[in-house]
This record gives structure tokens, sequence and C-alpha cells, in this order.
């Protein structure tokens, strides 16, 4: 957390509540996921059999970044809406590709490692579907969108997305929803 505060200029409310579990599952679902942030309970869950235990808990701390932020902001976040029927392609692209700069910085800062983020492709958020699949898509497409984005300003980029939340029709234009989002931040 420390980390991603100096790299990202950023600060956290409050201590992050983190379980340990052995085995990790959530709300019956089956596989290692490796961790999960929720929102309506304000807790991160990692399973300890994961060897990647800190850039777990560094992507799941984005996940808690945005709620904080939107908080801030005065954004709800709809709780019941996510529980009961999920999110959108459009807020999981967001909200994993926020995730996953948080957990680049991370490893980027703590182990020296390099990030490597692509363009968008022009076949938008379907064409990520078809050549990575499901859950996969959500992290590679959202990757290449919010960085040019957060590389700005963390707390401008994930305003401006928050508040500009994507529409149905931006899954086909990614690109398109980027440079919108890119204008508004430069004008910040």
């Amino acid at each position: 957390t420390k980390i991603q505060e100096d790299a990202l200029k950023i600060r956290y409310e409050g201590e992050p509540d983190i379980y340990f579990n052995p085995v990790f599952k959530v709300f019956g679902m089956p596989g290692n996921f490796g961790g999960s942030y929720s929102q309506f309970f304000d807790a991160t869950w990692i399973d300890v059999t994961n060897e990647h235990i800190k850039k777990v808990a560094a992507h799941e701390e984005g996940h808690r970044y945005i709620r904080i932020l939107k908080g801030k902001l005065g954004l709800r976040n709809n709780l019941i809406k996510n529980i009961f029927s999920g999110r959108s392609d459009g807020e999981r692209i967001v909200d994993e590709g926020i995730a996953n700069y948080f957990e680049a910085v991370y490893r980027i800062k703590a182990e020296n490692d390099v990030e490597k983020y692509g363009l968008l492709e022009e076949g938008g958020f379907y064409y990520y579907k078809k050549i990575d699949g499901c859950p996969v898509c959500y992290y590679t497409s959202g990757s290449n969108l919010v960085k040019p984005i957060l590389d700005l300003g963390v707390d401008n980029g994930i305003e401006a997305l928050a508040k500009n939340p994507m529409k149905k029709e931006d899954l086909e234009d990614l690109i398109g929803y980027q440079q919108r989002i890119l204008r508004i931040v430069k004008k910040q």
C-alpha cells in the first residue's frame, strides 16, 4: 500500500481488511481466483496458497481505491445491483484495468518488473473476448484502455472514468472511449 501511495501519489483511508484463506472460495465459486475485493464487506480475501500474494494484494487494493475515490466524489456504488446482477462488461473492463495498473506499479517499484502494455485493438472488447476468452479479456482490454488515462494522474483518471461510464456501444469502440476520456482528463 505504501509503495502504491508513493508511486501513484494517492492516499488510502484507513487500513485495509485483508483475510488470508487456505482455500479461496467466494459464494461457492470453484477455483483459485487468487483474491477478491468485496465492496459490500470492504474487505479483501487472498488465497494463501497463491505464490503471488503481494501482487494479488496490490491488485485488490486497486479495487478498494476505486471505492474510496468514488465515495469522496459522492458517486454511489450500487452494491445491491453488483451483488445480484453483476457488473456490466464496461464496468468490469474499467475496474480490472485500474486494478491491473495498481498491481503493475507495485511490481515495477517493488520487484523491478517490467509491465508490457499494448495499444487497444481496433476490434473493441469483442476482439479481446474472442482472442483471450473470459475473464482474461477484462484484464487485457482494461489494462490497455486505462493505462494512458491513469498515466496522466490516477485520481483525475479514475474520476473521469467514474463520471463517464462506458456505454454498451463503447464496447465496440474502446479506442474512441479512451480518446474521449483522455480529452476530459487533459482539460482537468
